[in-house]
């Protein structure tokens, strides 16, 4: 076929064994948006979790890296002139409302923060015993990671 390009479906393609898929965790949290069903931070968890798992089915080890805004930083200084006044959120439990606008909360750098550190502690609590998940950037430190290892 003139003019196209063959692409292998991932499934199509054999994965080694101690193959790792890496997940931009940031970027899943985005995609999935904010779930009809979902009322609480506990029931958005549940699906990003589901949704990890799911994409690493096929492989032993998950890696989750989140991003981290230094608030002095060039980059900080520009999304602070670009926002409005936002929500602030802390995360304290599952049981947490989530809240009306979805996309108010995510534009806050600190909300970030709150949600990578409970997704990471989410992931880690329900990792399953036969795979080794490692997450980046969502802990207390952000240079620092955590991993449940099989």
């Amino acid at each position: 076929m003139e003019g196209y390009v063959l692409v292998r479906s991932p499934l199509a393609i054999q994965i080694p064994n101690d193959a790792t898929l890496i997940i931009y965790g940031q970027a899943l949290v985005i995609a999935l948006g904010k779930p009809k069903n979902a009322k609480t931070f506990g029931d958005f968890s549940n699906v990003f979790v589901q949704s990890v798992l799911q994409s690493g089915a096929r492989y032993s080890r998950i890696g989750i890296l989140f991003d981290r805004y230094n608030k002095e930083s060039i980059q900080g200084g520009t999304r602070k002139r670009r926002r409005g006044v936002p929500i602030r959120r802390n995360i304290e439990s599952r049981h947490v409302p989530l809240p009306q606008d979805w996309k108010a909360i995510l534009s806050n750098p600190e909300n970030k923060a709150y949600l990578s550190r409970f997704l990471s502690e989410e992931l880690i609590r329900n990792a399953p015993a036969d795979k080794t998940i490692v997450v980046a950037g969502g802990i207390e430190e952000e240079t620092d990671a955590t991993c449940k290892c099989s």
